[in-house]
């Protein structure tokens, strides 16, 4: 079973549209999400942060991927977005900051190219697909906390939560049965050996991480 929680608190104005101003580097940190060693991307005002636990596990055990947009600076700074689709809940776009996906295998980033990530929805069970929405997130000084606001033509009252949303996998779909419309599918715990995850987010930040199962 695959679940995607996302929680929430609150924010105001600064800075927009920096989305072109891409990066800068990867570092090893150790942030909010916690004790343990976090990856790090940064943009020119806003973190990625993933932590994936636990990196060694056994067979039939849940794989926790953690990720966190997080503003280091002083100052209040806000965002255009559009919905994205997060291949760990299906493939409509989700009222979600990042998105995960899994390979079995070990890859970077130059070897990904023309991998095929798992399947981490029952493709038998696709609903339809919601309106693509715009957002401004307005995100509070030194915080993950933001204002969510939905542009027209769809607009909706601003909300606030915080930008750390969990994904947990246990393992993936697969076509069991048919091939095209109304195929089967059905699940499959992540058999032993090494996984590598993507994390990315709205703004075009990514981050690899990789667990393995024994």
């Amino acid at each position: 079973m695959i679940i995607l929680v996302v929680v929430g608190s609150g924010g105001i104005g600064y800075l927009a549209g920096f989305a072109n101003q891409r990066t800068v580097t990867s570092v090893l940190t150790t942030t909010a999400l916690g004790s343990t060693t976090t990856r790090t991307v940064t943009l020119a005002s806003l973190e990625l942060l993933v932590r994936v636990t636990p990196q060694v596990a056994s067979q039939g055990r849940n794989i926790t991927v953690v990720a966190e947009v997080y503003n280091p600076l002083q100052t209040i700074v806000v965002v255009n977005a559009t919905t994205i689709i997060n291949p760990a809940q299906g493939p409509c776009g989700q009222n979600s900051a990042t998105g995960v996906r899994v390979y079995s295998g070990h890859f970077t980033s130059f070897t990904l190219t023309g991998a095929t990530p798992l399947l981490l929805y029952n493709a038998s069970l696709i609903p339809p697909c919601p309106a693509i929405f715009s957002f401004v997130y307005t995100f509070q000084p030194n915080s993950d906390n933001a204002t969510v606001q939905a542009l027209p033509p769809f607009p909706t009252q601003a909300e606030t939560r915080l930008v750390n949303e969990t994904t947990t996998l246990s393992g993936y779909w697969v076509n069991c049965c048919l091939a095209g419309p109304g195929a089967s599918y059905m699940f499959q715990k992540f058999h032993p050996g090494q996984y590598t995850v993507v994390v990315f987010d709205e703004w075009g930040q990514q981050i690899i991480e990789y667990f393995e199962v024994t």
